[in-house]
């Protein structure tokens, strides 16, 4: 397996964190991602409270 470090030669020009997943799997990610779906979705309704936050397969809102 390869790390982002290695496959991007450092071309991202900010600071790789690692943090250890809820099965043990251990990654390399950014340090300023949520931690799960719910704060990703709760930041997003709240920069952008207009616009819908999931389209179901049928077009509903």
């Amino acid at each position: 397996m390869y790390r982002g470090t290695e496959l991007w030669n450092n071309r991202i020009p900010l600071e790789m964190v690692e943090r250890t997943l809820s099965n043990g799997r251990v990654i390399e990610t950014f340090p300023d991602l949520p931690e799960n779906m719910y704060e990703a979705l709760s930041a997003s309704a709240e920069k952008y409270p207009d616009k819908a936050a999931v389209i179901d397969d049928l077009g509903r809102r």
